[in-house]
C-alpha cells in the first residue's frame, strides 16, 4: 500500500508541476500575442496615415492636373474656334468666287450658244434649199429614165409578142409537115397519139423541167430541147398559168 501511495503522490506532483509549466508558457504566449497585436495596430495606424497622405497628395495632384487640362482645353477650343472661323471665311470667299465665275461662264455660254444656233440655222436653211433643189433635179432625171425604160420595155414586149406569134405559126407549119411525113403505118404495138404542136412542146418542156428539181433557166431548157429559147416563152407561160410548173425569178421548177 505504501508503494501505491507514493506512486500516486508522484503522479499528482508531476501533474501540478506540468500545470504550472503550461500556465507559465501560456502567460508568456499571451504576453507575446498582446505585443504582436499592439505592433500590428501601430503598423495599421501608420499605413492608414501613409495611405491618407498619399490619397490627399493624389487628390491635390489630380485637381491640379484637371485644372491645367481644363485651361489647356479652353485655350485649344479658342484656338480651334478662331481657326474654324478663318477657314469658314476663306470658304465663303471661294464660294463667292466660284458662284461669280459660274455665272459669268453661263452668260458667256448663252451668248455663244445663241450665235452658234443662229449660224447653224442659217447653214441648215441654205443646205436644205440646196438639197431640195438637188432632189428635185434628181427626181426629174429618175422620172425621165423611168419613162425611157418603160418605153423600151413596151417595145421589147411588143417584139417578143410578135416573135412568139411568128414562132407559133412556124412551129405549127413544121408540125403539120412532120405529121404528113409520119403518116405511114406503124407497128400494131406502137400507139401514136397525135397532139397539136404547142401542146407537144409544152409536154417536152414539162419533161425537161421535171428532170431539174433544183430549177432551170429558160435558155437552158432551149439548149436541152435544141431550140431557140425565145420560142419557149409561150409554152412555159402557159404551163405556169395552168399551175403545172412554178417560176421564181428567172428559174422554172417542177410543181410538187
Amino acid at each position: 500500500m505504501g508503494k501505491i501511495h507514493e506512486a500516486t503522490q508522484n503522479v499528482v506532483d508531476e501533474i501540478r508541476s506540468s500545470k504550472k509549466a503550461r500556465g507559465s508558457a501560456l502567460r508568456t504566449l499571451l504576453a507575446e500575442t498582446n505585443r504582436f497585436m499592439k505592433d500590428i495596430h501601430r503598423t495599421n495606424q501608420g499605413l492608414a496615415k501613409t495611405t491618407g497622405e498619399m490619397l490627399e497628395g493624389f487628390r491635390v495632384e489630380h485637381g491640379d492636373m484637371a485644372r491645367a487640362q481644363r485651361e489647356n482645353l479652353s485655350s485649344q477650343d479658342e484656338a480651334r474656334g478662331e481657326a474654324t472661323r478663318e477657314f469658314m471665311e476663306q470658304v465663303g470667299v471661294k464660294v463667292s468666287e466660284i458662284r461669280s465665275g459660274t455665272q459669268n461662264l453661263l452668260e458667256r455660254f448663252d451668248l455663244e450658244h445663241g450665235d452658234m444656233a443662229r449660224i447653224l440655222r442659217e447653214k441648215v436653211s441654205s443646205e436644205h434649199r440646196a438639197l431640195v433643189s438637188a432632189t428635185q433635179g434628181f427626181m426629174g432625171q429618175v422620172h425621165k429614165v423611168n419613162s425611157d425604160r418603160s418605153e423600151a420595155v413596151r417595145k421589147m414586149l411588143d417584139e417578143i409578142s410578135s416573135d412568139l406569134q411568128q414562132a407559133d405559126k412556124i412551129w405549127g407549119r413544121r408540125m403539120e409537115k412532120k405529121t404528113v411525113l409520119k403518116a405511114a403505118p406503124k407497128p400494131a404495138f406502137e400507139k401514136i397519139e397525135k397532139k397539136p404542136g404547142l401542146e407537144l412542146e409544152k409536154e417536152k418542156v414539162l419533161e425537161v423541167i421535171a428532170r431539174h428539181s433544183e430549177g432551170i433557166r429558160l435558155i437552158d431548157i432551149g439548149n436541152e430541147r435544141g431550140v431557140d429559147w425565145r420560142t419557149l416563152i409561150g409554152p412555159t407561160k402557159s404551163l405556169v398559168d395552168k399551175g403545172k410548173i412554178e417560176k421564181i425569178d428567172n428559174m422554172y421548177y417542177p410543181k410538187e
